[in-house]
């Protein structure tokens, strides 16, 4: 029998929102609200920045090039 992986991998263009759901600011309607005291914060002493604004500055830490990044550059993958 032969077994398969399935790797999605996504562009993300509007970053607040999948930033609220990783940030849990947002509770979608398929969560059981009664169990959110059991989540964990991993990096509990991380900057409190948005997840746009902490994707803006690493590409301006890490970007090397002169030429400027276009307007429709995709800023961030979804894996």
């Amino acid at each position: 029998m032969e077994k398969f992986a399935v790797f999605r991998i996504r562009k993300l263009k509007l970053l607040g929102g999948i930033g609220s759901h990783i940030d849990r600011k947002h509770t979608p309607t398929n969560a059981d609200a009664s169990k959110t005291h059991l989540n964990e914060e991993l990096l509990a002493d991380k900057v409190q920045v948005s997840l746009q604004e902490a994707v803006e500055a690493r590409i301006r830490e890490g970007y090397q090039a002169e030429k400027r990044i276009g307007k429709g550059a995709v800023e961030a993958l979804g894996v």
